[in-house]
């Protein structure tokens, strides 16, 4: 988002929510790569996408697990389609014009 778009306050209001998401996530990553293991899994898609939010507010400092695993995660072909989707969308571009965006 756009600094000039960014709202401290809403963040600010928000951390105890994320602090508390991160309480929980962050013991059931340490020692693996992904939610169930060692491989990527449907759990991670279900819950990868959260992290990667929480990580734009700047609440990853303290989950160092969730960082580490929000790397890969980000690197998945499919994550960046999504994301590159997601981005285009609050630029306003739609229909076509958003396919394959990364």
């Amino acid at each position: 988002m756009p600094e000039e778009k960014r709202r401290p306050e809403v963040v600010a209001e928000h951390q105890p929510v994320l602090a508390a998401a991160l309480r929980i996530l962050e013991p059931s990553l340490v020692g693996k790569s992904y939610l169930l293991g060692e491989s990527f899994s449907a759990a991670d898609i279900a819950i990868g996408y959260s992290p990667n939010l929480i990580d734009k507010a700047g609440s990853l400092v303290e989950a160092p697990s969730v960082a580490a695993y929000l790397a890969p995660v980000r690197e998945r072909p499919a994550f960046k389609k999504v994301y590159g989707w997601t981005r285009a969308l609050r630029r306003g571009v739609t229909g076509s014009r958003a396919e394959g965006l990364p």
